[in-house]
């Protein structure tokens, strides 16, 4: 279960669905449908004062809806089909320095270890900040910052990519502005970032995972040709 908004518990089913139930009445407030093949639905957050909801699936699927009419706006599965574990929401963030993002920010933390940022409000999602832990290649980084991909296509229904699990992001948390994130991951590390310092300033401090907690410049900072910020 979890918070949807409106005092309203939110938890998603075997089926594909998520449902919420009002606890005050114990009635179904709203369900919303997603198709089983795409992967359970591991992960969820809302926004907008709980008019909608984003969750993300166990085959890196992404699918946005209105919960006032159970109307599905959006959905794509984000470019390295990983686990997608925590979703986090920064609703009016300004753009990370260097970057092209604009607009509201949905976070999405993956099995693989890395955090994406994309930008909702656009008719075609757009992939605008990677948060990359030392160790992992920035291939995987670029990967991850590349176009989603069509949910409805035949990459889309394609089996998640491997993934050891041994860096996910088990929880994610940011500020409504966008400039402090939180990661906590399995590899018992807790990172803090914060995108709008100019690249390679001190934009992550990492505390645990057999790290000092002293802050340092990210190695990998660094602006795609897409205009995507990678810390």
């Amino acid at each position: 279960g979890g918070g949807g908004g409106g005092g309203l518990v939110v938890y998603s089913c075997e089926d594909g669905s998520v449902r919420a139930v009002d606890p005050r009445t114990g009635g179904e407030a709203w369900v919303l449908r997603h198709e089983q093949r795409l992967g359970l639905l591991q992960s969820w957050v809302a926004g907008g004062g709980g008019a909608w909801l984003a969750a993300g699936s166990s085959t890196g699927h992404v699918a946005l809806w209105d919960v006032r009419y159970s109307l599905r706006l959006s959905s794509w599965r984000e470019p390295a089909r990983g686990r997608i574990l925590s979703m986090a929401y920064a609703s009016q963030p300004a753009a990370p320095a260097g970057s092209a993002a604009a607009g509201p920010l949905l976070l999405l933390g993956g099995a693989s270890g890395l955090t994406s940022g994309w930008v909702l409000g656009e008719a075609i999602p757009r992939p605008a900040l990677v948060l990359q832990p030392a160790g992992i290649p920035d291939a995987a980084a670029d990967a991850a910052a590349a176009p989603p991909l069509d949910a409805s296509s035949a990459d889309a229904a394609g089996p998640p990519a491997p993934t050891d699990g041994s860096r996910g992001v088990r929880a994610l948390l940011s500020s409504c502005d966008g400039s402090s994130m939180l990661t906590a991951s399995t590899d018992m590390a807790v990172r803090c970032w914060r995108p709008r310092l100019p690249a390679g300033g001190h934009n992550c401090i990492t505390l645990g995972g057999g790290a000092d907690g002293a802050a340092q410049p990210s190695a990998s900072a660094r602006v795609l040709p897409s205009g995507a910020l990678v810390l």
